[in-house]
């Protein structure tokens, strides 16, 4: 009696630990973000801890745009600096 007890138990103990073990991250960054009835150019643009920033003219076009380092998981994200007219 005690075996059909407890090895039904433990199967459902190794089976449930598997499932939750199928979990997995898709990282979506085209969903628009929109307040106060504007859409948010870079929404998505944060998640720095240790940033290094630097100003340089990346695209050679004379103007100065942001390069920023995350030294805790090397990420290079760089901010080009465009003029609006207006």
């Amino acid at each position: 009696m005690k075996t059909l007890v407890i090895f039904p138990s433990f199967l459902f103990i190794i089976l449930s630990q598997s499932i939750l073990s199928q979990f997995a991250f898709n990282y979506v960054d085209s969903i628009p973000v929109i307040k106060s009835g504007s859409q948010l150019d870079m929404p998505w643009a944060g998640g720095l801890n240790y940033a290094q920033l630097s100003d340089i003219d990346y695209d050679y076009d004379g103007d100065m745009d942001l390069i920023v380092f995350d030294r805790s998981n090397n990420q290079i994200k760089i901010f080009e600096n465009r003029q609006l007219s207006g």
